[in-house]
């Protein structure tokens, strides 16, 4: 498990992991409830809110994705040419609405993308 984040409900906890998948486990039992496998091509290196009922994860695939949870699907994807995400414990940042997305690059930027 590369990071971990309690949901607001409070019943689930989501995890990312190295083979990229992201999984929804019961906060009460370690019974895991859903998976996207796959999600990310590289390892999944960090997770954050963003905004009601969505995910925002990150990848060594240099990849965004927000994810919705209820459907475990991908709402949007953000990338860009220059950015890379450097390390196993990268984490990204959306606004408290999930309107923008932001994350630190391998270079020491920081990358915003409107979601």
């Amino acid at each position: 498990c590369q990071d971990l984040l309690a949901l607001a409900d409070g019943g689930l906890l989501a995890t990312a992991h190295h083979d990229g998948a992201l999984r929804l486990s019961d906060a009460r039992s370690p019974q895991l409830v859903r998976e996207l496998a796959g999600l990310h091509s590289k390892p999944l290196t960090g997770l954050s809110a963003a905004g009601a009922g969505a995910l925002l994860t990150a990848g060594r695939d240099h990849a965004l994705h927000v994810v919705d949870v209820r459907a475990m699907a991908v709402r949007a994807t953000a990338q860009h040419e220059l950015f890379r995400v450097g390390l196993a414990w990268t984490r990204p940042a959306a606004s408290p609405d999930g309107g923008w997305l932001a994350c630190g690059s391998h270079d020491g930027g920081v990358f915003l993308w409107a979601a």
